[in-house]
């Protein structure tokens, strides 16, 4: 058991790699959770979410948050959709939570975020947070 941790732990940038890429590629999907991706890269929930805080410096759950508010900025900033619409589509628990958690990270609404970024082509082009 001791070596199989120690295999983890010498891989760890390259799981790290791996679950950045799985969030990507799965960012819209209801079920991407940190339990079901520590399933697909065949490791406990526990123990993955120590070596993401560890490598990443932030909790899988808030990057993969983060991540959702990134693309959430790229839809309202590029579409006419729905700030609900969108909130649906990335699966936020509720519209409310959405809104608030948008605002904390980018320090205004979403409807404010694409007034401002959809009237200033040129603002667009900084328009996700980092």
């Amino acid at each position: 058991q001791l070596q199989e941790i120690k295999k983890n732990t010498a891989a760890s940038p390259q799981i790290i790699e791996e679950v950045t890429a799985y969030v990507d590629r799965n960012l819209c999907h209801a079920d991407l959770t940190v339990e079901n991706i520590a399933t697909h890269v065949q490791l406990s929930t526990n123990y993955l979410r120590n070596i993401f805080k560890e490598h990443m410096g932030i909790t899988l759950s808030k990057y993969i948050t983060d991540k959702k508010i990134q693309y959430a900025c790229k839809i309202l900033v590029e579409t006419v959709d729905s700030i609900q619409s969108i909130c649906e589509r990335l699966d936020f628990t509720s519209a409310n939570y959405f809104y608030a958690y948008f605002k904390k990270n980018t320090g205004m609404t979403p409807n404010q975020y694409r007034e401002k970024y959809r009237t200033d082509p040129a603002a667009s082009e900084s328009a996700t947070p980092q």
